[in-house]
């Protein structure tokens, strides 16, 4: 049966405890020095890969600590962010580009929205922890509250990058798809009303 050992064991034995130090300025003391000379001469210490680094959650030791705690919370954000900010930036980029008029409120939308994709990371992060935490009581450790200002943060980005991919789109091919759009959207809408009619 194999345990693990402590992290001042692990320094020793990498070389990084300076043994001519006095007893009191170092974190093994003599007794445990000669343990563990005696555990290496019958080959019963070894340094070995910490697998339970990445199956282990958050730990007070640091032999026993792990980041798969870390790796899930950020797999929740990341979920949460591209669930919110996906759909979002895209319906908000089609509108803009396709459906808003021409005025001075979408001009003032375009120039809010290009000055929020220059915003540093901390100021959306204070703007989460003014609103989500303090304002909305959300709690700190679910990440949810994460999910939420990574999207307000990527949603600008989002927007400008589809509304000049809609940009790249030839005049010709949109008009067409719009046609062929219009046409199935009427089809669809003689269809139903046919079968209401035969309904009644």
């Amino acid at each position: 049966m194999w345990v693990r050992a402590s992290s001042d064991v692990d320094m020793y034995l990498k070389g990084y405890v300076d043994v001519s130090l006095d007893e009191s300025k170092r974190r093994l003391n003599d007794q445990q020095l000669k343990w563990i000379s005696q555990l290496q001469q019958e080959d019963k210490i070894e340094i070995r890969f910490n697998t339970k680094f990445f199956t282990s959650g958050d730990s007070r030791e640091i032999e026993q600590a792990g980041v798969l705690g870390a790796i899930i919370g950020s797999a929740l954000s990341l979920l949460v962010c591209f669930i919110l900010s996906f759909p979002l930036g895209v319906l908000a980029a089609v509108y803009l580009e396709e459906f808003a008029p021409k005025n001075r409120f979408s001009r003032i939308i375009e120039v809010n929205i290009n000055n929020l994709a220059a915003v540093p990371s901390i100021v959306f992060g204070l703007l989460g922890l003014a609103i989500f935490l303090n304002f909305f009581g959300l709690p700190r450790s679910t990440p949810l509250v994460g999910g939420m200002v990574l999207a307000l943060m990527t949603l600008p980005t989002i927007i400008i990058a589809s509304r000049a991919s809609l940009r790249a789109v030839p005049p010709s091919i949109r008009k067409r798809q719009w046609v062929s759009v219009q046409a199935r959207c009427k089809q669809l809408f003689i269809t139903s009303c046919h079968l209401r009619c035969l309904e009644c």
